[in-house]
């Protein structure tokens, strides 16, 4: 119905968007727009096998207070699709590259679909 931007910023933007729900009544949402991100769970095993291992990364979060323990995982680059997405912040984090890559699900934060969606051929 109506959208009105009250900050942008480097990552996401905020907006209030004014609605009408499913019932016919109106109302306003904050809305977090985010350019879309991929992630990769790393298996240096079979995952299938009876100990499967994963590579994470150890990364100093702010938010956190500390670091954390982490899949390799990015932001989409404008125009990018998932799948190059994962592939890039893979080599970026870790220095590997993957052998086979098989989609593992499509996630949305609370509302909003996204526009992108890799799935496998």
């Amino acid at each position: 119905m109506n959208s009105a931007r009250v900050y942008t910023g480097k990552i996401v933007s905020l907006d209030v968007d004014t609605v009408r729900f499913p019932d016919g009544s109106t109302g306003e949402l904050e809305m977090i727009r985010h350019p879309g991100a991929s992630a990769v769970v790393p298996f240096l095993s079979d995952p299938q096998g009876d100990d499967p291992q994963v590579l994470m990364i150890r990364q100093y979060r702010y938010a956190a207070d500390g670091y954390l323990y982490e899949i390799p995982a990015g932001r989409l680059d404008p125009g990018e699709n998932p799948l190059d997405c994962a592939v890039r912040e893979l080599k970026e984090e870790t220095g590997c590259t993957a052998e086979q890559l098989d989609h593992l699900l499509t996630m949305y934060s609370r509302t909003k679909k996204s526009t992108s969606s890799w799935q496998p051929d």
